[in-house]
């Protein structure tokens, strides 16, 4: 940790993780199927110098399971995937629950391939509106070393629960609800490639609005790190 007041004050830091990952899958004519596992445990001490804080341990759970489905059919490559995933921390009485819901879609013809997807995704701790990612590529051989592309994707980020939280001796978690980021970005380019040199020219444009960052904030006499919105 480079920030000096950190230094004086805690005389070390301790953070231990465990995890599991599984996946599991199911072979078909036309089809595939697969399911996936994960679990995290995250224990994370502090044992400060006496007198300017008091020792504290956190834990953190993490466990989801994902149903993906992969579809060939004679307009593509479709995939259909439902996902769940819980979040809980020691230092809050509440847990984050998140449903997402998947779909995607490739087609690819002798010069051009086009890939879209969209997912809705639900939180139980934020709010009861449902967010949206949505995102395509579309690529044209003109030849077999050139590959012109462009592709779109629009997405969101909601706080996350340290952000929300967090109340710590040097953290502090914000005044105000935040505001969910959004996120535009749009990238136009050609490749060229073949057994002796690659060529990749791009030209991209990203947009944030509401961007969730982290400010440091001085307060009578407690210095401390906030998480904000910047517009």
């Amino acid at each position: 940790n480079s920030d000096s007041t950190s230094l004086n004050i805690y005389r070390y830091t301790k953070n231990v993780s465990k995890f599991v990952n599984s996946k599991i899958r199911w072979n078909f004519p036309n089809k595939k199927l697969e399911s996936n596992f994960h679990w995290n445990n995250n224990i994370y001490s502090i044992n400060p110098i006496s007198d300017f804080a008091t020792s504290d341990t956190s834990e953190a759970n993490l466990i989801g399971y994902g149903f993906n489905g992969i579809f060939n059919n004679r307009f593509g490559i479709t995939t259909l995937g439902l996902l769940i995933d819980g979040e809980e921390h020691s230092y809050v009485p509440r847990e984050r629950i998140h449903y997402s819901i998947m779909a995607g879609h490739n087609i690819k013809g002798e010069k051009n391939q086009f890939d879209c997807g969209l997912s809705l995704n639900k939180y139980n701790d934020y709010n009861d509106k449902i967010y949206t990612n949505i995102g395509y590529n579309f690529n044209h051989f003109l030849n077999e070393s050139t590959i012109l592309y462009n592709s779109y994707n629009q997405g969101f980020r909601i706080p996350s629960f340290e952000e929300l939280n967090i109340d710590t001796y040097e953290m502090k978690h914000s005044d105000t609800t935040l505001k969910v980021e959004s996120q535009k970005s749009y990238d136009y380019g050609v490749i060229i490639e073949d057994d002796n040199i690659k060529i990749n020219y791009s030209m991209f444009y990203n947009k944030a609005i509401d961007v969730i960052e982290w400010k440091y904030k001085t307060q009578n006499t407690d210095q401390y790190w906030q998480a904000i919105n910047i517009p």
